[in-house]
């Protein structure tokens, strides 16, 4: 086994020290680069006249803000889907995964 001097376990103490004060200081930074006050809200954009109001957004929103707008009809004849509360939305654009016809844009 062999043995180290004290001043060779000094330094390698205080490279350990740095290092961990490293990673500390890098994941709170890593952590802020994504907080969603920095990168604002997230917006999805429908375009109505195409949509033949068909649901599925609807059913694969995970907050359940999107909805058929039954009190008008679009150039085709079908409700077109909303957003119900743009505030909740968080951006994960499987409503525009989903959608057959691409009627919907999610920018963030």
């Amino acid at each position: 086994m062999s043995r180290r001097s004290p001043d060779a376990m000094k330094i390698r103490c205080t490279a350990k020290l740095q290092f961990r004060a490293f990673l500390t200081t890098a994941k709170l930074e890593f952590r802020g680069a994504f907080s969603k006050e920095e990168e604002g809200m997230p917006e999805t954009i429908f375009n109505e006249n195409i949509c033949k109001g068909c649901g599925l957004c609807v059913t694969v929103c995970p907050k359940k803000i999107i909805k058929l707008d039954t009190t008008r009809v679009n150039i085709k004849g079908y409700y077109p889907a909303i957003v119900n509360n743009m505030a909740e939305c968080i951006g994960c654009a499987n409503c525009a995964k989903i959608c057959p016809d691409s009627v919907i844009t999610v920018k963030k």
